[in-house]
């Protein structure tokens, strides 16, 4: 075996093949890494695309399962959703725009920025039955507590019935086949949109109020 020197080169070589080896080592390290970004890059934006076209697959309700009029494309522009994973909430997006705060914490089901669509249909079915059994839970500890039922204006349970209203209405309307689309482009059902009452109003349809008591 042939000693090297201090330096790491063999006796004999001289100072330009050493500088053309080590160039070439440059050349293909800088090669790699142009390669490795390049296919990154493509990979990030094949995941963005494959997201753009689940997002606007299906249609987007609002919290009292009103369908959203917005064009989907506007929709996915305004969210940012390739940039701002922070409006991406566990049961459907915030709409609230990029540079806006959000100030009503956790009360995404009783907020006009919220929508959701079919894919988090399990998400909101579970959110139900938690929210379901929460109440259960309070107004049987309210009940020992205090000897009296908890009644329907305490202020707690005012805030869950809206939930459990909003969830009943949006899985109501998801569950349901879209509505069918007459030559002119309206709805065949009503000619329009297909609003229904928001959150915690008093007039419930008799398929929520079941919904909501077998949960």
């Amino acid at each position: 075996m042939r000693a090297r020197l201090a330096d790491g080169r063999r006796p004999g070589a001289s100072s330009t093949t050493i500088r053309d080896l080590q160039g070439e080592a440059g050349d293909r390290a800088r090669r790699a890494y142009n390669e490795a970004v390049k296919n990154q890059s493509v990979g990030v934006s094949a995941l963005a695309e494959t997201h753009q076209r689940e997002f606007l697959r299906y249609r987007k309700l609002t919290a009292d399962a009103r369908e959203i009029t917005t064009d989907p494309r506007e929709l996915d522009d305004i969210l940012e959703l390739d940039r701002r994973t922070d409006r991406i909430l566990p049961n459907g997006w915030c709409l609230l725009p990029p540079r806006q705060v959000c100030e009503k914490g956790n009360a995404c089901l009783t907020c006009d920025k919220f929508a959701t669509d079919a894919t988090f249909l399990p998400e909101l079915r579970t959110q139900l039955d938690r929210t379901n059994e929460l109440v259960e839970q309070r107004r049987d500890a309210f009940a020992a507590r205090t000897g009296a039922p908890m009644g329907e204006d305490n202020s707690w349970l005012a805030g869950r019935r809206q939930e459990q209203d909003a969830l009943g209405r949006i899985i109501l309307t998801l569950q349901a086949p879209p509505p069918a689309i007459t030559a002119d482009g309206d709805d065949a059902d009503r000619g329009g949109g297909r609003a229904l009452r928001g959150g915690g109003v008093g007039a419930r349809t008799d398929a929520l109020t079941r919904l909501v008591k077998e949960a």
